[in-house]
């Protein structure tokens, strides 16, 4: 038989190996194969998630409010012939909108929606004969052609607009948290503004929003929400109605307050592959070339517009790259495990062919031939089962693009390495290992202090990064799974050997020659070498550290969630009146009650330049009574001191443009005792000060105009639980957020639950790969197992005592492996949230604190326990095989 022959013979012995190395080449290339397409799915999901959750106002690429109105006439678009009847005057306006957005940069034009625009009238004052007498209000008038489109009818008929009315009285539409505090029934008739300018209103119908977070419903938030303001010791409610768009044609009748222009943001159709285009294209946006008339007859042609969506995009951006560089973190695990796998698996296969392997060497062939017949094979080996895992991989995942190869390559080539050293490795001369078992030599003193410095590059560019800084490079953190698992894997190496003398010399003059044998034989011959151990350790690692990983950042989204909602629950309505907040007080399950009395935005002084900031009137007393349980926003005594400056909490955001330096409202110097982040809970925006009621009076007109409610839960109740009251207290716009629902919303959050995702299945794959490891190591060791198995039969040992020397081999290595892991994975977890920002998943402001549950930690230990014990099981099925004379005569090395 000429070399040839032999090597295909070689190749074709054990087949059942061959088909365990390609079912783990295959699986772990499942995961690799369908990891980039998860993380895809989870990219554009992101994006899509970011901008739903960022205000219309900010997003949409809008133009200031323009002072002055479109000039009236047809048009022939696409948009314009959309238009409902009566609305066709909004058409030349809406044409030019057309060609604007036709000459936008795709990657910006793509995610727009269809163009808007809304012209609002002047704030007048509402008078009536009615006795007695309503509400004072006053309204300002909104015409906008698409009105039908965002409300329905719940009270009344729809007017029949698109012309002047024949009657001389102006049919509006309210919305019913307007028209109910102004107590105005359908058909009534009250007078809009005074003396030549008055008009006849007549409420002809109530409606209800479709959807009151469109942008349209922002633009026209007096339309939907109240407000209350104080003056000559008179509560006057403003208010916003629906009037007949057609009017746009007879404003000179009319006294116009400003014309709303924008294009609406598409989230859905957002691709996380084009942001870095979408983010170019908002810095160069055009200006809008249209035509507009103001009050006094001048002609507008130019608006500037702009989006605000750029830091969503950014945040969305930031999660994503997060996701990316975690996933490859906790990848890298695994594919450790997988390299230990495929090189037992070539061992085994080396063993199982080593007497066709001799013959070969002994026809003539070299070892360069016999190297390449194997490296051939690992490789057929490798490349089938990789094929099969990334075509079942991009099959459940697809959209993963080139990246699906990544993984399934290297995983085919691990096995074209491995086995031809492990075949020349069985096929040099036998000699007694077991005799140099547990002496350390210089070799693996070297070898040991050269991982342990690997290791060390890997950790010290982490340690060196400050908590809260920048992230540490990316190759150093990918490689701390591999370092840390092989680090803990030689300390587990090194420790075992002396805790099995210390076993063996206790168990000395035990009964039964098992507890003799046993701890000798796991000392001289260990079925678990180093490669074994620190798959071990590794596993155990990986476990801990996705479980810590999970729990650090579920632990950090609480944080920062219950700093958003403010207390155990946030209420947030159109308008609280006094007698509605003493209601909520006395609701079964309140604590505590502390609203947010006023949100009034003003202008500021800044030492560079001015701005709109929010300012928000609280009762200090009141909101340390509902936080007790702590906050981030800091409520000092300082706050209620009269006089100037007046003391103010600031937001970052405020408090970096304040510079240090004195700012005003109001003409009145502030004071900042206090600095909190900017995404509070006392209501939307990032510019805000915070300031109590006693002292507000000098920096805000309306001291009173409640809508947010902060409260403090008894034992045991939920937010849940105040949903049907307080919407009964308040009506159905009223919204109830609580700290657990809002816990839940933030843990839906596409990021999130990849990463979360990702981490179970690096545990689970890790388990399985543990499993298998076990499972090799035992079956390599299987020789010589069955022959102490044979000689202690011949003694006249039964076959039930025989396995304990498996309990040899086994209990004291998991043992030891078991805190050696599971210290590996408390400093993964320590080390990795020091090396990425997990603030991008949290969504936090500080860095969150790693946390590690000591119960679930055992949990996965008594796992640990149960894979080991299953593969043990099921690798030592084929010891019950054993040929009794073919073990007696494997005792002969050349045998």
């Amino acid at each position: 038989m000429n070399p040839t022959r032999l090597g295909w013979k070689a190749s074709t012995t054990t087949p059942v190996v061959s088909v365990l190395v390609a079912a783990v080449v295959a699986l772990v290339s499942l995961v690799g194969a369908a990891l980039p397409g998860v993380l895809a799915a989870s990219r554009d999901a992101e994006s899509s998630w970011v901008l739903d959750r960022v205000q219309p106002l900010t997003r949409d690429l809008s133009a200031r409010p323009i002072p002055a109105s479109p000039v009236p006439g047809e048009g022939s678009g696409r948009t314009a012939m959309a238009l409902p009847e009566g609305a066709e005057a909004w058409g030349a306006a809406l044409d030019d909108l057309d060609r604007y957005a036709s000459g936008l940069d795709p990657a910006l034009r793509d995610v727009l929606g269809v163009p808007q625009a809304i012209v609002h009238l002047e704030d007048l004052r509402l008078t009536t004969e009615r006795r007695p007498v309503p509400p004072i209000g006053s309204l300002i008038l909104h015409l906008d052609p698409r009105w039908q489109e965002r409300v329905r009818i719940v009270d009344g008929v729809a007017p029949e607009w698109g012309g002047a009315p024949a009657d001389g009285v102006l049919d509006i539409v309210l919305t019913r948290t307007i028209a109910e505090p102004l107590d105005w029934p359908v058909g009534e008739t009250r007078t809009w503004g005074v003396g030549e300018r008055s008009r006849p209103l007549r409420l002809a119908a109530i409606a209800e929003p479709l959807d009151d977070d469109a942008g349209s419903w922002i633009r026209t938030q007096n339309a939907l929400v109240p407000t209350v303001e104080d003056a000559n010791n008179q509560q006057v409610l403003h208010g916003g109605a629906f009037a007949d768009p057609a009017l746009i044609e007879q404003l000179d009748r009319f006294g116009v307050r400003s014309t709303d222009l924008w294009f609406p943001l598409v989230p859905d159709r957002l691709e996380t592959d084009r942001i870095d285009e979408l983010l170019r294209a908002t810095l160069t946006v055009p200006p809008l070339r249209s035509d507009f008339v103001d009050a006094e007859d001048n002609r507008l042609t130019d608006a500037e517009l702009s989006t605000g969506m750029a830091d969503g995009l950014r945040a969305a951006l930031d999660r994503v790259d997060g996701l990316d560089a975690m996933a490859g973190i906790v990848a890298a695990g695994p594919l450790g495990l997988l390299v230990v796998v495929s090189t037992l698996a070539a061992r085994l296969l080396a063993v199982r062919r080593r007497s066709t392997l001799v013959l070969a060497a002994a026809r003539g062939a070299s070892p360069a031939l016999l190297a390449g017949w194997l490296a051939l094979e690992g490789l057929s080996i490798g490349v089938v089962g990789a094929v099969a895992g990334c075509l079942a991989g991009s099959l459940l995942a697809p959209g993963g693009g080139p990246a699906v190869l990544v993984l399934p390559a290297l995983a085919a080539l691990v096995p074209a390495v491995t086995l031809p050293f492990a075949g020349l490795d069985a096929t040099a001369a036998s000699r007694r290992r077991d005799l140099d078992a547990g002496v350390g030599g210089r070799g693996r003193v070297l070898s040991e202090v050269g991982v342990v410095l690997v290791a060390a590059f890997a950790v010290v560019p982490v340690l060196a990064t400050p908590p809260d800084g920048e992230a540490a490079p990316s190759a150093s953190a990918l490689v701390l799974p591999i370092a840390i698992a092989t680090v803990g894997g030689l300390a587990a190496a090194r420790v075992l050997p002396p805790v099995l003398t210390v076993l063996a010399a206790t168990l000395r003059r035990a009964r039964g020659p098992v507890a003799l044998v046993g701890p000798a034989r796991a000392i001289r011959d260990p079925a678990l070498r180093v490669l074994a151990l620190g798959a071990m350790v590794g596993a155990v690692a990986i476990a801990v550290f996705a479980a810590g990983l999970s729990a650090t950042v579920s632990g950090g989204i609480r944080d920062a969630v219950r700093y958003r909602v403010g207390a155990d629950a946030r209420i947030v309505a159109p308008f609280v009146d006094a007698d509605a907040i003493a209601a909520i007080r006395a609701l079964d399950g309140v604590e505590r009650a502390a609203p947010v009395y006023a949100d009034e935005r003003r202008e500021v002084t800044f030492p560079v330049g001015s701005g709109r900031a929010t300012v928000y009137v609280v009762d200090v007393a009141e909101m340390r009574a509902v936080q007790s349980g702590g906050s981030a926003l800091p409520w000092v005594d300082r706050l209620t001191r009269a006089g100037e400056p007046v003391p103010v909490i600031a937001s970052e955001e405020f408090a970096r443009r304040a510079g240090g330096e004195t700012v005003q409202i109001r003409s009145h110097d502030l004071d900042i005792v206090g600095v909190a982040p900017s995404d509070g809970p006392l209501g939307p925006g990032r510019l805000w000060v915070a300031v109590d009621r006693s002292v507000a009076e000098q920096i805000v007109r309306t001291p009173f105009s409640p809508a947010v409610v902060l409260v403090k839960l008894d034992a045991g109740a939920s937010a849940g639980d105040l949903a049907a009251p307080v919407r009964r207290l308040l009506g159905d716009a009223a919204g109830v957020t609580g700290v657990e629902e809002a816990v839940v919303d933030r843990a839906t959050e596409p990021v999130v639950g990849t990463l979360v995702g990702v981490a179970a299945a690096a545990s689970s794959l890790a388990a399985a790969l543990l499993a298998v490891t076990v499972a090799l190591s035992l079956i390599l060791a299987g020789r010589a197992r069955a022959r102490d198995f044979t000689l202690l039969g011949a003694l006249g040992v039964r076959r039930r005592q025989q396995w304990g020397l498996v309990l040899w081999e086994i209990v004291p290595a998991a043992v030891v492996c078991a805190p050696f892991g599971v210290a590996a994975g408390m400093t993964l977890a320590a080390l990795v949230a020091r090396a990425r920002d997990l603030r991008v998943f949290t969504g936090g402001t500080v860095a969150p604190p790693v946390e590690v549950d000591p119960w679930l930690v055992l949990v996965l230990l008594g796992g640990f326990g149960l894979v080991v014990a299953l593969a043990t099981t099921i690798a030592l099925a084929t010891a019950r095989r054993t040929d009794v004379a073919g073990t007696l005569r494997s005792i002969d090395p050349e045998g």
